[in-house]
């Protein structure tokens, strides 16, 4: 809902025009400073039949859209969904190109609010198609849909793939300057690592959330992000420090956005609790509770019962507690099951294919489109050719013609100026893999053999001295030679994987992350969405040795316990995802060591943007985004 009020205010500050417009425009802006929403809905209803009565397309589908969301806060679905579904046809006579997306967005919500995951899926996903449809721009409900598709992955537990949607609207929002977005891609992200048990990552996320929330003056944003800062002291079990930070969130939302109050005062029952203050704990609780039921909350119904559960398990209550476990088991039930789960990932599937259908079809278009304008072009050079202009018409556009090619000249120069530098990093990172072949073969074939050799040779001292097998020196030897031997082997393999030019990325990092993780003293978390069967060779090492690099820098020089790795393949790009919790450092140093330079230079070869966010004591996170189209 707050992605559409920011959508809406920047749309009709772009659409001014005329006196009777002005007066529309007046009251949308009049309707979202009333805090009563039976009163806004009574200025949309005027601001709607001026519009009809004008004409105005854009105040109409304004008009309906902000009336919707009035009837969403007074909680009342049904009727959202009808004024969405009226706003449909003034959409679709909109100027703005994503109209008609923002009302499926809506309507999703509805369904969303109520539990109907399947539907509001179903209803995001044609929002993402008419979008696709009408532009190739990235737009504010791109980065919406994508936070949506998150949120019902969340809701329905499947997390990970959760955190592949919230890193598509990370990135399309960074992409495309979206900085309302990426503060909820943000505050979305932040929520996984609480889940997964990583702070120090999360909190990175959330307070990126506050500085965007400050830049834009944005009251919501900040008391979100101060409600999800104290969930990361809670995680880490500060909770004086968690107390502060929830009344500096309820203090910001108070009187103004009523969610993060709810969410807060179920952080502060949890607090208290574990403080063993359960006056407070209960207050805070109950009042929550009797929120969530009044609202029809259903998602933070599991919540209420989990606190329920752990306060009277604390207070020595066992009865009441296993009642609120029992209430907690049906309503999950009710929320999750197995069928709802299927036809969702049922309807993701379906979409993925209607997706490649309609690429095929954009693709033979702009064929069709292409030869259509060489044939215009063809034509057009034949009737100027065959024409007899005039001396003076002929010398202007012999001038003409020489600025443009001074300028397509000068465009050249800085093209091959960027070539020149692209292709000198390819040029040294092809020679750094070619040295690496080198040394690979050396340490397999030379050390690796005579090492082989050594202990064939020392194996048969038995058979003319049996009791050398007795010798402590002799089996020490033995399998030190050995371990020697492998330890080749495996920096052999590190320096260059042959099974990476045999097997898909997805394998050889999930390979790489095993063998890394070696004993299981720490954690490394690898997932992948997408497929990965058509990514160059080129595209596949530099993308191995990138992740290598990482993962070195957050075990060896980071000292982290828990790394996460995401790889995803979607619209013709790749990003990738490598997120620790270990110490980070001061970004603003110079990046010299710990290879994040050689990344950095990987990542310019392959025509890719990266994104660094880390602070001491903070852990590490980068994205990185690649175009595999360009390449």
């Amino acid at each position: 809902m707050k992605n559409v009020f920011l959508f809406l205010l920047l749309f009709i500050t772009a659409n001014v025009e005329g006196e009777d417009t002005a007066t529309v425009n007046a009251l949308y802006l009049k309707g979202t400073k009333v805090l009563n929403p039976d009163s806004a809905i009574v200025l949309f209803d005027s601001m709607y039949m001026m519009s009809v009565r004008t004409g105005y397309a854009d105040g109409a589908f304004m008009a309906l859209v902000t009336k919707g969301i009035k009837y969403l806060e007074k909680l009342d679905y049904e009727s959202y969904r009808r004024v969405t579904y009226d706003a449909m046809p003034w959409a679709e006579k909109s100027t703005q190109k994503d109209a008609v997306a923002w009302c499926l967005i809506n309507i999703g919500e509805a369904w969303f609010n109520e539990g109907n995951y399947t539907l509001a899926n179903e209803f995001y996903y044609e929002a993402l198609k008419d979008i696709r449809k009408k532009t190739t721009e990235i737009t504010h409900a791109t980065a919406n849909i994508y936070n949506c598709l998150g949120m019902v992955n969340t809701r329905l537990q499947q997390y990970d793939k959760a955190l592949g949607y919230y890193n598509l609207a990370y990135h399309v929002s960074q992409q495309a300057n979206l900085p309302y977005q990426l503060a909820i891609a943000c505050e979305n992200k932040g929520k996984y690592f609480i889940r997964m048990g990583m702070p120090d990552s999360a909190e990175i996320y959330f307070r990126q959330e506050m500085d965007i929330g400050k830049q834009l003056g944005k009251v919501d944003l900040i008391s979100f992000s101060w409600g999800r800062l104290g969930e990361v002291s809670l995680l880490r079990r500060q909770y004086k420090l968690t107390v502060e930070q929830l009344h500096m969130c309820i203090e910001m939302a108070q009187n103004h956005f009523t969610p993060p109050v709810i969410d807060a005062a179920y952080s502060l029952a949890e607090a208290y609790t574990h403080m063993g203050i359960f006056a407070k704990a209960k207050q805070h609780l109950e009042w929550a509770y009797m929120e969530t039921k009044q609202r029809h909350y259903r998602d933070h119904l599991p919540v209420a019962y989990r606190q329920y559960v752990a306060l009277y398990k604390a207070m020595g209550d066992f009865q009441k507690a296993l009642l609120y476990t029992d209430s907690l088991l049906r309503i999950n039930d009710t929320l999750i099951n197995a069928d709802k789960v299927n036809a969702i990932n049922h309807l993701e599937i379906k979409y993925r294919t209607s997706e490649k259908d309609l690429q095929l079809a954009e693709s033979r278009f702009l064929l069709e489109k292409q030869e259509s304008t060489l044939a215009r072009k063809t034509l057009l050079i034949w009737m100027v050719s065959g024409g007899g202009l005039l001396l003076a018409g002929l010398l202007i556009i012999s001038y003409r013609n020489g600025n443009n090619k001074q300028r397509l000249q000068n465009e050249k120069i800085k093209s091959l100026r960027q070539q020149n530098t692209i292709d000198t990093l390819n040029a040294r990172m092809d020679g750094e893999e070619k040295e690496r072949a080198r040394i690979a073969r050396e340490l397999h074939d030379g050390i690796g053999g005579m090492l082989s050799s050594a202990i064939m040779q020392l194996s048969t001292l038995p058979r003319g001295w049996p009791a050398i097998k007795e010798q402590v020196a002799y089996t020490e030897s033995i399998s030190l030679l050995k371990d020697m031997g492998a330890e080749v082997r495996k920096t052999s393999h590190n320096l260059m994987p042959d099974a990476l030019m045999k097997q898909t990325l997805d394998a050889s990092l999930q390979a790489l992350c095993q063998s890394v993780k070696g004993d299981g003293a720490f954690i490394i978390s690898y997932q992948s969405y997408g497929d990965h069967s058509n990514l160059s060779a080129e595209m596949k090492l530099n993308l191995y040795r990138i992740v290598q690099e990482l993962l070195h820098n957050a075990v060896r020089h980071a000292q982290a316990d828990k790394v996460l790795i995401q790889t995803t393949v979607h619209d013709g790009h790749i990003t990738l995802t490598v997120e620790d919790d270990g110490s980070g450092f001061d970004k603003s140093e110079k990046m010299t060591g710990l290879g994040l330079s050689n990344v950095a230079a990987r990542v310019r070869g392959l025509n890719g943007d990266m994104v660094l966010n880390t602070a001491p004591g903070m852990g590490t996170a980068i994205n990185i985004d690649i175009n595999i189209n360009i390449l």
